[in-house]
């Protein structure tokens, strides 16, 4: 059943309860996320501004009860476009 409880926890609780918690945090746009839940695995899709806001959207959900797993298919933005979830390679300073 997709709201079968977790932990006595529906999927729609779930999924309100990091809906509000997103919505307290600063530069996060709900607007530009989907949150799905299906018993306790949570799933973003959407964009963000930049890796440390996605960092904290898949952080602010593990922290609610009830979560089991993320996946967390945000993407980043990037001007005018989207940018592949690639990180950055830290690059080594030459002596």
């Amino acid at each position: 059943m997709p709201d079968e409880p977790v932990r006595g926890r529906t999927n729609d609780v779930i999924a309100e309860e990091i809906s509000a918690a997103l919505d307290r945090e600063p530069g996060i746009n709900l607007d530009e996320i989907d949150i799905d839940v299906d018993r306790g695995v949570v799933s973003f899709n959407g964009t963000v501004d930049n890796y440390t806001l996605k960092e904290r959207v898949h952080a602010i959900a593990e922290r609610i009860e009830g979560v089991t797993d993320v996946q967390n298919h945000l993407r980043i933005r990037k001007d005018a476009g989207v940018l592949r979830d690639v990180r950055p390679k830290s690059r080594g300073t030459a002596s």
